[in-house]
């Protein structure tokens, strides 16, 4: 499994810090204290094992495209990384009006119905008929 430098989780720190300013720092604080990653640190590293330097590349660009002010979380991150959007947009799909892909309706014909009518006309005759009686 891909095992990621404590220097790339350092510029992935700069590159947040860059992006979301105060904001990245307010909520994750600085990424060393003297010369070793901050127990925060430590947790992001842990929690992108397996993520390669190119796919944080890719996270870092999708931040960009992002319409949220606030940083990602850590598992939100990991996500941007693997290429899928936030999770809650992953349902969009869901929620959009569907294509009509079904048959078209039957085009009534006279000819077909006329039969059906006449027996239904002479039912109510007969029925009408049993009411008379009565």
């Amino acid at each position: 499994m891909h095992e990621l430098t404590d220097k790339l989780i350092t510029r992935l720190w700069a590159k947040m810090t860059q992006i979301y300013g105060h904001k990245w720092s307010s909520s994750y604080g600085d990424s060393t204290d003297q010369g070793k990653l901050t127990e925060t640190a430590r947790t992001w590293k842990k929690g992108l094992r397996g993520i390669t330097g190119e796919q944080i590349a890719h996270g870092l660009a999708r931040c960009l495209e992002r319409d949220d002010p606030w940083p990602p979380t850590l598992p939100e991150f990991r996500v941007l990384c693997l290429g899928c959007d936030v999770p809650h947009k992953q349902n969009a799909a869901a929620y959009r009006k569907p294509e009509h892909l079904a048959l078209p309706k039957p085009r009534p014909s006279r000819d077909k119905a006329r039969p059906y009518l006449q027996s239904l006309r002479a039912a109510l005759r007969g029925a009408e008929q049993s009411k008379e009686e009565v």
